[in-house]
Parts: structure tokens; C-alpha cells; sequence
């Protein structure tokens, strides 16, 4: 993989994963000022950690935050359906998404192509999903978020914006558009992938974050 020279730490955004380390996390640490790469509400927080001059270089992958208000409901409500799916339907998901034509049912609007997600991994997306105690709050958050006051940050450090042509959850067409408009001196990148895009394309994604980093 093109990453392969550069130090890589992952950390899990709240609601998306077994923890949240929140702002304190560079601290603990002892990171300064790291080149970061989040998708959805996480290239949100990247976008935020450069305006508050935490970071050396953004790329953000389908990054919240440049809806409408419309445009955020259908994300919340599309998450929300998943995260409160009722236990009794639960096995039978799970089930499906062994499944390509589960796969392709459940996970429509995430991934541009759901059956190049390995089997194994569909499972754990729902376990992990609802298991959560944070994804529901997380997306009762969205209300009170939309990126603004996009002068504080443009050309402050090297921003890539990429998004996935085929995102139907953020969609491409109506987003991308606005963040173009918002952030002129970012580099902005079109992905042949959906909104999360890498099980859809990661050498595409590897090299947009490799290209932003360095």
C-alpha cells in the first residue's frame, strides 16, 4: 500500500467504533500538529482540527457538514435506521449480509459497490453498529453542525476534498459542489467509489491521502 512509509494511527470518532479519543488524543500522544485523513463526520473533525491550527494538512473524504437541512435529515434518518433496527430482525441481517445480494441490500447507500466488501467484514459493520452506545447521539449532534466560516481555514494549510461520484448518502452532486465553492484553494478530488469508499477503491484513497500528506 503507498501509506506504507508513513506513520499511521487510526483512531475511532464516538459512535463509530469500541472509542472516542476526542481532542485530548494528539496530546496523549505527544503528536504535534499530524497530517489527518477522516471520512464523513470524521473528515468533518479533520476540517475542524485545522481551523483550530491542530493539524499540518486535511483530507477530508465525503466530510458532513455541507447539507442542507434536508439533505442532514436523510443522513440521520438513513444511520438511524440501521442504529435502531429492532433485535428480533437483527439475526436475519446478519444473516443476509453474508450474502452478496444482502450485501448489496444493506449496504446500498454506503458503499459504491457492496459486494467488494469481504464477507466477513458486513457482519461486523452491523455488530459493531449497534453495539454503540454513541452512534445515536452522535448523529442527534448533526442538528446543531454545518461547516461555516470556511475563511478561517482556506489556504491556511493543504486541504484535499474527495468525494465518491457515487455517494447516495452524502451525495456527490449537490455536496461536493458547495464544499468547491466554500473552500476554492482546497484540493478537490472525485473518487469512482460511494461514501465510504475503501473496500470501493483504496488505492484511489491511499494515494489522496499519501498526496495530501507529503
Amino acid at each position: 500500500m503507498r501509506l506504507a512509509r508513513l506513520r499511521r494511527l487510526a483512531a475511532a470518532a464516538c459512535g463509530h467504533g469500541a472509542g472516542g479519543p476526542g481532542l485530548r488524543f494528539f496530546g496523549e500522544l505527544d503528536i504535534e500538529r499530524p497530517h489527518v485523513s477522516g471520512n464523513s463526520m470524521g473528515g468533518a473533525i479533520g476540517l475542524e482540527l485545522a481551523r483550530r491550527g491542530a493539524v499540518a494538512s486535511v483530507s477530508a473524504i465525503s466530510p458532513a457538514g455541507f447539507w442542507t437541512p434536508a439533505e442532514r435529515r436523510f443522513c440521520q434518518a438513513s444511520l438511524g435506521s440501521l442504529a435502531n433496527m429492532p433485535h428480533a430482525l437483527r439475526p436475519a441481517l446478519l444473516a443476509a449480509s453474508g450474502t452478496r445480494a444482502g450485501r448489496n441490500a444493506l449496504f446500498w447507500q454506503t458503499f459504491g459497490w457492496p459486494t467488494r466488501m469481504p464477507a466477513e467484514e458486513a457482519p461486523r459493520i452491523l455488530l459493531g453498529a449497534w453495539a454503540s452506545p454513541a452512534l445515536g447521539p452522535a448523529l442527534a449532534a448533526f442538528d446543531d453542525y454545518t461547516f461555516a466560516a470556511a475563511d478561517q481555514l482556506d489556504g491556511a494549510i493543504p486541504l484535499t476534498i474527495a468525494w465518491g461520484i457515487h455517494d447516495r448518502l452524502l451525495p456527490c452532486r449537490t455536496q461536493s459542489p458547495r464544499a468547491r465553492a466554500m473552500l476554492p484553494r482546497a484540493r478537490h478530488l472525485s473518487l469512482g467509489a460511494g461514501h465510504v469508499p475503501f473496500f470501493d477503491d483504496p488505492r484511489a484513497v491511499a494515494e489522496a491521502i499519501r498526496s495530501s500528506a507529503v
